[in-house]
């Protein structure tokens, strides 16, 4: 394996608040500490099933798992994070990076509210659920919405959840995921991971006020590309098929 991006944290936010300028300061120091530890055992164990199993997949699969455990860690593990009553409440509880007074700083090995165990036992149990569920294979492929590979009148449902305009800077809020999942596992996938940070080129959204990199992320490209987008599953559909959608205003 390569050895992995030691300046990924220090990646510069777009939006600068109350001297939070970079993602890495989201996280104090013993937050900071554990989760690069967490990232380099992660590695160090995909490599380990590896060599005793001969099988590569089954170790990228338990890693890929393992890798999302640190995922729901940074999560609760920043100084964002907060109390809700009794337990730790993860950082992001609505689509956005909140300012805040004071924060919960979980006991990451405890065992207790939002602890490293707690995070692989969320899985282990999506896991369990999912292989009891009777649903068929799927596929999945990271393309533009304005550029699907089905031919024309090809599938049956058309679903799509996207974005409102300057509601949610999904690509930029994304980033505080990506940088550790690309510690953890970018080397084993790696057309998810060409970049430093998310891909930000061809996201429909309108935040052009919000920072001036984005000055072409306008109303207009953001209901020009929604228009190209929503002809594009038209297209795809069958005559018969069903199409949907969750925009609202």
């Amino acid at each position: 394996m390569k050895p992995y991006p030691k300046r990924l944290i220090e990646v510069d936010l777009p939006i600068k608040l109350l001297g939070i300028d970079q993602w890495g300061k989201l996280y104090n120091r013993r937050q900071c500490l554990a989760l690069v530890t967490l990232v380099e055992k992660t590695r160090q164990a995909i490599k380990k099933i590896n060599d005793s199993t001969g099988d590569e997949k089954f170790s990228v699969a338990i890693g890929t798992c393992l890798a999302l455990a640190v995922d729901r860690c940074a999560d609760y593990w920043s100084s964002l994070a907060v109390w809700a009553g009794d337990f730790v409440a993860h950082t992001f509880g609505r689509q956005a990076l909140g300012i805040i007074w004071d924060y919960a700083e979980a006991a990451g090995f405890s065992g207790g509210s939002g602890s490293y165990s707690g995070a692989v036992e969320w899985i282990y149990r999506c896991l369990e659920r999912e292989s009891l569920s009777f649903s068929p294979l799927g596929h999945i492929e990271l393309v533009s919405a304005c550029e699907h590979p089905f031919p024309n009148d090809s599938v049956q449902i058309f679903v799509t959840d996207p974005p409102y305009y300057d509601a949610v800077p999904y690509a930029d809020l994304s980033d505080f995921f990506y940088v550790w999942l690309k510690r953890t596992i970018g080397d084993y996938y790696e057309h998810l991971f060409k970049e430093v940070l998310s891909p930000k080129e061809g996201e429909i959204v309108q935040i052009a006020e919000r920072n001036p990199k984005y000055a072409y992320k306008t109303q207009q490209y953001f209901e020009d590309l929604m228009k190209e987008a929503m002809s594009e599953g038209r297209r795809i559909l069958q005559p018969d098929g069903i199409g949907g959608n969750c925009i609202c205003s």
